[in-house]
């Protein structure tokens, strides 16, 4: 921003805690007014926090840039601390700008005062001219506070006014919030009863009815009690005590009206009215308890407590952000979390310079400051090098808005680390931040503490590795670190560099495999060893670039190192056996060592200066070669593919990708086919579409294409995902691209959009399609991996969603060792930072057994299934049962170890992991596993087959990365699960058909598999699960997200098995595209729950809580808390998509139903003949959708029973039903029920 221009004036306001509810009605007010005069605003703000850091909260006051503010109100005497305050009267009495002091003491021109006296004038005349009081008791507050002392002062002067007395022993003033009104009730009866009580605040007057009402003395009609300032902190909003109500909007207005005088030199227009009113309430006899206006306020204050609010146990927004995997993750996070903060219109996040790295205490503001995250118009941005001078303050400040606005800064600190500040924006509205910013801003705050710890960590890491690990010779981090301690001793001498270049180290590696390449590396460290002179150090700076650094005499800078080296080299290679020599490209260069900066440059130019001379040979070889021929082409072919590309003649073929662990279609990749009556390769329309210079046109037109059969064909598709290839280098503008996005943006979230790790796209189109790939929802994968000399860490860059490991190396690779060593290291890697790997060009059985063992993620190639213009729907069931073989058999195959109990009783989870064991098989009657917390295994657990067995798991965590079961209960097997302590289990607990669990304890059991996995406890989409019986007496979570999946229960349910859940606490939170809580996907489900309280939780495009998507179900609920919430296109409650025999029984339960989609069905089946009785329930059911209903069927068979019922029901559609039944079919009886439908 080269010119700083406001486009209105800017008017800051310094407050404290402006969540409380005087000064947020006085800040709503001020600003208004100043909007009505199109000024701007910027509110700079304190939180409450602790005493030790109010110093480094305070630091947001010194932000403010008084030469771009053009006025200032201040709540100076509310500032946190007397040194502040002083700090800033100070500064601001040396401004030359207008100031507006806000509640001073001593009213001038430039100060607002807010009438105390007409408070207690109020409330004093009640009591003498109502209730005739001529004796009174004062309760004040601290004896040392201003405010107080003022407070007293007003209230004895109007009670001198009207003749009434406070005795001296009536007298408490002194007390306080923290008083002891226990002792303030008892000296009040030993004295005798006053009149009427006087408080000077709402707090005291709760507090002192409370210990009154608790020694028998009754209110209003023992004595009256008054209170004062309703709308300070601890008001009593659930207790309607008689009180006066402070109104801010007197000082406000004419806060803001003067200073607009003020900047604008127009005439000051003073408003008058009331500063306060009296609250007639109980306390003093002159109202009655207002139940249904404390009954509202009851519930406004629970809602943050709610299912749905930010104080409620579903609320995970703190485990999230800590857990949060990187810091680009971690903001992205925070910023679905603004979802808390009502009305946001607008967030910066504003850090300190270099922040994230520095481990030292940092208080102060950096001169420069960076925004890596910020939200606006709706949508959120995460960037990298985006800066500021911190002069500035915030760059919004200076944009062309078309409205004013109001920015509220914050400071960014975790005890004495200052990361920054925070800038909020509300619009226009004049909304202030509530209390929930102040949590909410902890919880980022503390995640923003573990982001930067864990990136010093990775520094300190990072920097203690100074050594190449396969040659042991120096990295360039250590080369820098010696040569810096170097140039003390040698400063003034001749720095010589000597730049090594191995040549056709990729052919080697293409011809021997990367093994030997590596051994050849090392053999060439070996050489430079033996070449270096004394005090020379040598270093491998990248693959194949070495150097060899020294310091010369500039006396006597003779250097035999060149000519060691050409030495050492013939001999290695007259006397090497292999079939290879060893060959170098180099170049050495010095300069005076006179600064350490020169560590950085003379590397490079000694490999500028080896560049040119290889470049050189290459040309040379390329002068001495036969000129190629011309490329011949066919001119009519060329206007043919001009034509295509004019006409959109283009098609394709899908390919289904597999699942390497169910067999199943995962996704298709769409492959470019030529259209019209000449057939032409993929690779001859790039090749003439590249002469013709377009290029662009086949990317936006396999976009286009492919994206329209996407999302024509939605049905088809279901929640399978589209690969579509790209060229990175022929990117689409902004324009384009966001006209695609608009039509398309659904089908985009199933996208994969493919380009190679050779692209010759340049890095800022890498860069877009990055950016675009995180504000779009698709993702990213690379083709082609594994060709040429790939750089593993350049997937760091991409963070893709797939690799495709290249069919160069797939082929054979059952019998290439060398093949299966590199592909092993490609799979390790990218499972380690949670990539997806997919074998590209599978073609026989052998090789498709090869890499399932070696742990590969998705299979594509002709062996599973050939491209057609057609969407196969599953591949051949033969090969699809060889995928599941050849994966139940690499799980137990590949470098495991199974420790089996014999007579034993006990095993520690520890000890097994420290001796390598991978699983353990239970087969005694009674088994004990016990952890430590914190510590995590990835031991599995196998139940045998045949087995009746109790489990204790004392505080263990299990953890399996690969989508398979924690916990294995073996064929016929019942196990029953003890919990005990914190038990964690980040994997599945599989139950299969004909077996069962019981899980009993007095433990907490948290089960949240990692890895895409199918279903939490029971068994995935293709089988039937055993039967499940929860009877735990602690807390009880099942959280998982996966594409198809369910949280208790199976695919199938072929032996009837039930679902039991008795007593205890149970959340189930599942996320995905087709997601079941808890029942059967395609089966009848048998559950029952009886005394517990359970809450379901779903995000998905399509789902049930509990129930079936294929059958009928049985369902019975006992004495029981249920809640169900669910937001998604079809979401459903309780409800079987078969009606027939159906049978839904709720006895005695507190049903909350909250869903919203596009259909919506709260209780109920689909179609048949069905039942749903209710009895006793209370009912929250509230639904929204194109189409909902909340009980029945949708063909009104269903018989529904409601009796001694109530609660309220809601239906808002265009077509709402609440209940849906014939006439003869719906039996309500003895029920209260609200029931409410509308659009």
């Amino acid at each position: 921003m080269s010119k700083l221009n406001k486009r209105r004036p800017l008017i800051a306001v310094l407050v404290n805690e402006p969540d409380r509810s005087f000064l947020s009605g006085s800040l709503n007010i001020i600003q208004k007014e100043l909007f009505s005069a199109d000024m701007d605003v910027a509110v700079f703000s304190t939180l409450l926090t602790r005493y030790e850091e109010t110093d480094i909260e305070n630091k947001v006051f010194d932000l403010i840039n008084y030469d771009h503010i053009d006025g200032v109100i201040v709540f100076l005497k509310g500032l946190n601390g007397m040194d502040l305050q002083e700090k800033i009267g100070l500064r601001l009495a040396a401004l030359d700008k207008p100031v507006i002091y806000m509640d001073e003491f001593e009213q001038d021109e430039f100060n607002t005062v807010y009438e105390y006296d007409e408070c207690t004038r109020i409330a004093v005349e009640h009591i003498a001219k109502v209730h005739g009081v001529k004796t009174a008791a004062y309760v004040g507050g601290h004896r040392d506070r201003e405010y107080y002392q003022r407070l007293r002062k007003s209230f004895f002067a109007q009670m001198d006014k009207y003749g009434i007395t406070v005795p001296e022993n009536l007298d408490f003033y002194g007390n306080g919030l923290d008083g002891d009104y226990g002792a303030i009730a008892d000296a009040m009866i030993s004295a005798g009863l006053p009149e009427g009580v006087l408080c000077c605040s709402d707090y005291a007057a709760v507090s002192v009815i409370g210990e009154l009402a608790k020694r028998n003395v009754r209110v209003p009609e023992d004595i009256i009690v008054i209170g004062c300032c309703r709308n300070e902190p601890y008001e009593s909003r659930t207790l309607n005590i008689s009180s006066v109500e402070r109104d801010p909007s007197v000082i406000s207005i004419n806060a803001a009206r003067h200073m607009i005088a003020l900047v604008k030199g127009t005439e000051y227009d003073p408003y008058e009215g009331a500063s306060a009113e009296f609250y007639n309430g109980f306390s003093c006899g002159c109202g009655s308890l207002d139940i249904p206006r404390l009954s509202e306020a009851a519930r406004n204050e629970s809602l943050p407590y709610g299912a749905d609010g930010f104080f409620s146990s579903y609320n995970y927004m703190q485990e999230e952000l800590i857990s949060a995997p990187d810091f680009t993750d971690f903001l992205w996070k925070v910023d679905w979390y603004t979802l808390y903060l009502e009305g946001l219109k607008g967030m910066w996040i504003c850090l300190n310079d270099n922040i994230m790295h520095t481990s030292t205490a940092v208080t102060d503001y950096t001169d420069t400051m960076s925004i890596p995250y910020c939200r606006l118009n709706g949508g959120g941005s995460v960037e990298e090098g985006r800066s500021f001078d911190r002069s500035i303050m915030l760059p919004e400040l200076f944009a062309d808005r078309d409205e004013p606005s109001a920015y509220f800064f914050v400071s960014l600190h975790f005890n004495n680390v200052n990361f920054g500040y925070m800038a909020l924006s509300f619009g226009n509205t004049g909304a202030v931040y509530t209390g929930v910013f102040e949590k909410w801003l902890r919880y980022v705050t503390c995640a923003f503490e573990k982001q930067r710890r864990h990136t010093i960590y990775c520094d300190t890491t990072l920097n203690a590795q100074i050594r190449d690990t396969l040659t042991g010779l120096l990295n360039m981090r250590g080369f820098k670190r010696i040569m810096t301690d170097e140039f003390e001793k040698s400063k003034g001498k001749l720095l010589r560099i000597i730049s090594v270049d191995v040549d056709n180290l990729n052919g080697i590696n293409k011809a021997y495999g990367y093994s030997e390449g590596d051994k050849l590396l090392q053999k060439v460290a070996v050489i430079l060893n033996n070449s270096a002179g004394d005090g020379d150090i040598c270093v491998r700076v990248s693959g194949d670039e070495f150097i060899i650094a020294g310091i010369l005499d500039p006396e006597n800078p003779a250097d035999e190192v060149p000519l060691k080296l050409e030495r050492n080299l013939e001999a290695y290679n007259s006397s090497c056996s292999a079939g290879y020599g060893i060959h170098f490209f180099s170049s050495a260069v010095t300069a005076v060592f006179d600064s350490t900066e020169l560590l950085d440059k003379l590397p490079y130019d000694a490999a500028y200066q080896r560049n040119m001379t290889k470049d050189n040979r290459n040309k040379k070889r390329i002068l001495n070669a036969p000129e190629p021929e011309q490329e011949e082409f066919d001119p009519e072919e060329r206007r043919y593919v001009g034509k295509m590309l004019n006409d959109n003649m283009l098609r394709y073929q899908f390919q289904p990708i597999v699942d390497a662990r169910t067999g199943e279609i995962f996704a298709y990749e769409a492959l470019m086919r030529s259209g019209g009556e000449k057939k032409l390769s993929p690779i001859a329309i790039l090749n003439h579409a590249a002469a013709l210079g377009r290029l662009a046109d086949i990317e936006r037109l396999t976009l286009t294409n492919t994206l329209e059969y996407l999302s024509s064909h939605k049905d088809d598709f279901g929640e399978k995902m589209l690969f579509v290839n790209s060229i990175p280098s022929c990117i689409l503008s902004d324009e384009d691209f966001d006209e695609i996005y608009s039509k398309y943006r659904s089908a985009m979230e199933q996208m994969v959009i493919e380009f190679t790790e050779q692209t010759e796209a340049s890095s800022d189109q890498l860069k877009v399609i990055i950016d675009r790939s995180q504000k779009m929802r698709f993702k990213i994968a690379i083709d082609d991996y594994g060709t040429g000399y790939s750089n593993i860490s350049n997937l760091l860059t991409f963070m893709p969603f797939c690799v495709k490991i290249d069919r160069s190396l797939i082929m054979n690779i059952q019998s290439d060792k060398r093949k299966q060593h590199f592909t092993r290291n490609i799979i390790e890697y990218a499972h380690d930072n949670n990539f997806n790997v997919l074998a590209e060009g599978v073609e026989t059985s052998e090789e498709l057994a090869t890499v399932i063992s070696m742990g590969v993620d998705l299979i594509q190639g002709y062996y599973t299934a050939k491209p057609s213009f057609e969407l196969l729907g599953c591949i051949s069931p033969d090969v699809s049962e060889e995928i599941i073989r050849a994966y139940n058999s690499s799980r137990y195959t590949t470098a495991r170890k199974t420790y089996f109990t014999d007579n034993e009783t006990v095993s520690d989870l520890k000890a097994l992991d420290l001796e390598g064991y991978t699983d353990i098989v239970i087969s005694s009657p009674e088994y004990t596993i016990n952890g430590s917390g914190g510590y995590i295994s990835e031991l599995t657990v196998l139940i045998s087959d045949n087995t009746e067995c109790t489990l204790n798991l004392n505080h263990v965590n299990l953890r399996d990365d690969h989508g398979g079961s924690s916990i294995v209960v073996g064929k016929n097997s019942r196990l029953t699960l003890n919990i005990a302590g914190e038990v964690t289990i980040s994997g599945s607990i599989y139950v299969p058909e004909g077996s069962g669990i019981k899980i009993v304890g007095g433990g907490r059991l948290s089960v949240t598999p990692l890895s895409n996995q199918k279903f939490g406890i029971g068994c995935d989409m293709n089988h039937s699960y055993g039967d499940i019986g929860i009877y735990l007496n602690n807390r009880f979570g099942v959280k998982l997200a996966a594409d198809r999946c369910v949280g208790i229960g199976g695919g199938y349910n072929a032996s009837g098995s039930v679902i039991e859940i008795d007593g205890g606490e149970a959340s189930v939170d599942i996320s995905g595209k087709k997601v079941m809580g808890i029942g059967a996907m395609f089966a009848v489900p048998n559950v029952k729950i009886n005394g517990s309280s359970i809450g379901i939780r779903l995000q998905c495009s399509e789902g049930i809580g509990i129930g079936s998507f294929e059958s009928n179900i049985g369902v019975s609920i006992n004495d029981s808390i249920l809640r169900i919430k669910a937001e998604g296109d079809i979401v459903k409650g309780i409800f079987g998509y078969n009606g027939d025999n159906s049978a839904i029984d709720l006895t005695d339960c507190n049903l909350s139903v909250k869903l919203n989609g596009k259909n919506v069905h709260g209780i109920g089946c689909n179609s048949g003949l069905g039942r749903l009785s209710m009895k006793k329930c209370f009912c929250d059911v509230r639904i929204e959708g194109g189409y909902c209903c909340a009980f029945g069927g949708l063909d009104k068979e269903t018989m529904i029973i409601v009796d001694e019922c109530s609660g309220s029901a809601y239906a808002a559609s265009a077509s709402p039903y609440i209940f849906r039944a014939e006439d003869d079919k719906l039996r309500i009886t003895n029920s209260d029920i609200s029931l409410y439908e509308g659009e």
